[in-house]
Formats: C-alpha cells, structure tokens, sequence
C-alpha cells in the first residue's frame, strides 16, 4: 500500500476514533442532559404551570434536575450492585460467553496464586529472620 494511502487512512482512523471516543463519553452525557432537561422542562411547565412557579427558569430546574437525577440514578446503581447484585451477574455471564475474557481471567488467576505464593514465602522469610535476631 502506497504510503500516502496508509497516512490518509491512519488519519481518517484516528479522527474517527477521536470522534467515537469524544463523543462516546461526557459529551454524550452532556448533550443528553441539555436535551432532557430542555425538553422535560417545556412540556411540564406547558402541562404544569406550577412547574414555571416552583423553579422560575429553566437554569434553576437544569440544577434540581441534575442533583435529583445525579443522587436518583446513585441510588438506583447501588440497589443493583450491592443490594441485588445484577452487576456480578451481568459481567458473569459476560466472563462466560466471550473467550478473551476467559483467557484474561485464568491468567489473572494465575497471577493471583503466584502472589499469594510469594506472600506467603515473604511471610516465613520475615519469621525466619525474627528468629535469628532473637538468637
């Protein structure tokens, strides 16, 4: 391949990961929030004028919306891992249908016995070594 197409490819590449990883992230979120809160915001406050009353303008309700949804979504993430543990059965029946991740756990297993080894031969070396200040 010609040189000059390697570099167009590697940078039309690159910036499309830039892009997917930009977007992907905080950005999203951003944009998602904006377009939330705009849309949440005009209906409720067409349908409920108490709504315009209680928050005054749209900044004001972007905050409690942000705060409510923020502490809202926290509680509902720690209900899910640490009350029902969803999170350990999802990611289990990740561990069990995709191969690398398999590959990846043995090895971290593995690496996880030769610590203990290790501690464990650190351990009798420090008692040794107790022992022979004692004498």
């Amino acid at each position: 391949m010609p040189e000059l197409v390697k570099q167009k490819k590697k940078s039309v590449g690159g910036l499309r990961a830039y892009f997917i990883r930009g977007h992907g992230g905080w950005f999203l979120y951003f944009v998602w929030f904006l377009t939330n809160i705009s849309i949440l915001y005009v209906l409720l406050g067409s349908q409920l004028p108490i709504i315009q009353e209680l928050f005054g303008n749209i900044v004001v309700f972007a905050i409690a919306f942000v705060i409510l949804y923020v502490v809202g979504a926290t509680i509902v993430g720690y209900i899910d891992i640490e009350i029902k543990g969803i999170y350990g059965q999802e990611t289990g029946v990740c561990w069990d249908t995709i191969p690398q991740i398999q590959i990846i756990l043995k090895l971290l297993n593995s690496l996880a016995e030769m610590m203990t080894d290790v501690q464990k031969k650190m351990d009798e070396l420090e008692k040794k070594i107790e022992e022979l200040k004692i004498k």
